[in-house]
């Protein structure tokens, strides 16, 4: 059984520890959330270089697969709010 969630503010972790706390029982490879999709279609795309945009849970989705992807997800960031920043 699998569960799917297209929610990346929560890691796979914290989902399947939600779920046993609820009496369902599962382990963290039983779900399938869009932060693990995003990172299996980076790692099967052949890309090695990213940037990461979103949750703190969704970047730890990339820092998990590290030894695959290098990303940077802070300098994007600050480089984003800077450029909005001077568009405001």
């Amino acid at each position: 059984l699998l569960f799917f969630t297209n929610n990346s503010e929560k890691t796979r972790n914290e989902i399947s520890e939600k779920l046993n706390n609820m009496g369902i029982f599962c382990v963290e490879e039983d779900i399938v959330s869009s932060g693990y999709v995003a990172v299996d279609l980076i790692k099967n795309s052949g890309y090695k270089n990213i940037f990461v945009c979103g949750s703190e849970n969704f970047k730890k989705e990339f820092k998990n697969a590290e030894s695959v992807i290098k990303f940077s997800a802070g300098e994007f960031n600050d480089m984003y709010r800077r450029y909005i920043e001077r568009e405001i």
